[in-house]
């Protein structure tokens, strides 16, 4: 998850943060695991992303001073099977309503950050159609 004031760290320096809170349940993810970025401000999704690495202060120089707000991180790359092995410059963007029937939302307004299994692949799912 992201917004306007961190998603140009979150996709130039390929890093998600969250807060302390959050490490047991970031430390379960397995490398090669579908990674997605949810930005909170233009409420769309960034994909074609597998977690390379879970950890603590990953990179410390993301997000500049507010670096220490993020002290658990998720380093991703770009998902092979999406990207049929070409390059993308960009990530690929779902906007909201083409993804929200898939999510389970806590409210009206906010999702589950951790996905289960059946949820991460159908959203991949939608990913590999915008490749197609």
């Amino acid at each position: 998850m992201c917004d306007k004031d961190t998603i140009v760290d979150c996709r130039r320096r390929r890093v998600l943060g969250f807060g302390t809170g959050f490490l047991a349940r970031v430390t379960k993810l397995q490398p090669g695991a579908p990674c997605f970025i949810f930005d909170t401000s233009t409420r769309s999704l960034y994909g074609g992303f597998v977690v390379e690495a879970v950890g603590e202060h990953l990179d410390k120089i993301a997000w500049g001073d507010r670096n220490k707000d993020y002290p658990v991180q998720v380093q991703f790359a770009q998902d092979p099977a999406i990207s049929s092995g070409e390059k993308m410059q960009n990530a690929i963007q779902i906007r909201e309503n083409q993804f929200k029937s898939i999510v389970t939302y806590k409210d009206s307004k906010r999702m589950e950050l951790f996905l289960d299994g059946d949820t991460a692949a159908a959203l991949a799912g939608l990913f590999c159609e915008s490749v197609a």
